[in-house]
């Protein structure tokens, strides 16, 4: 006769007649709050791609635009030349698709360990840049007009500077995506992209800068001075307070 060893979540009672099975199992442990387990993450994306779709309905001239990135000062512009400036919905829909690619990866890189990712913290994050990129806007403006009245370069500038952050969050997006699903072992191919990216991105700008208002050198002194007062401390000071926002 052969016995068989029931375990006791299986045992039935012979007296009270059959008893429900009880099932026990160890608990499960809760999935982390991180960007790709979010399910708002996936529909912030989808939400990307229809503004740069938009974009491009409205005018399909201007992401093309952000990469015509031209190293001559003075160039004579064309009659077939087509220009976004009589439309800025293309480029409002760009610059809203800008502050939301560079807010969703700052709060992708500033996490913190054991912190919820939440869409309320990207928000802030976006609000943060709005605030930012108008003022400097503001004072590139300013300064634009008090020390550079008679000089086209200065608005040449500040075209270009908007034009390559452009170019820089178009190629962010696909970094951002790599970044948010790939596999923790290969976490460092996001991550050097992301640098290259950045540094390209800054050598194009220093390099157009010196380009247009290096005359002489005690031009040298005030491009420093820019880089310092409108560049890197502001760009610093944004930084401090994005991880105020986390």
């Amino acid at each position: 006769m052969i016995h068989v060893t029931l375990p006791t979540y299986m045992v039935q009672n012979t007296f009270s007649g059959v008893q429900p099975l009880v099932h026990t199992g160890l608990p499960g442990i809760p999935i982390p709050s991180l960007p790709a387990t979010e399910p708002w993450v996936n529909w912030f994306l989808i939400g990307l791609c229809i503004l740069l779709a938009l974009t491009h309905m409205v005018d399909s001239y201007t992401i093309p635009e952000c990469f015509n990135i031209s190293f001559k000062v003075k160039e004579r512009s064309s009659i077939f030349t087509k220009t976004t400036i009589q439309n800025p919905w293309s480029h409002s829909l760009l610059f809203l698709f800008q502050l939301e690619t560079l807010a969703l990866t700052a709060h992708a890189l500033m996490q913190p360990e054991q912190t919820p990712f939440t869409l309320a913290t990207t928000l802030r994050f976006f609000l943060v840049l709005g605030i930012f990129f108008l003022v400097k806007y503001i004072f590139m403006q300013l300064l634009a007009y008090v020390f550079f009245r008679k000089n086209p370069n200065a608005d040449l500038w500040i075209k270009t500077y908007f034009q390559i952050l452009s170019a820089y969050c178009l190629i962010l997006l696909p970094i951002l995506i790599i970044y948010i699903y790939i596999p923790e072992e290969f976490i460092v191919i996001p991550h050097i992209l992301l640098a290259l990216n950045t540094l390209i991105a800054v050598i194009i700008l220093v390099a157009k800068l010196f380009q247009l208002f290096f005359q002489k050198m005690l031009a040298l002194f005030y491009i420093m001075l820019y880089l310092c007062t409108l560049e890197i401390f502001p760009v610093s000071g944004l930084i401090f307070m994005l991880r105020i926002c986390t």
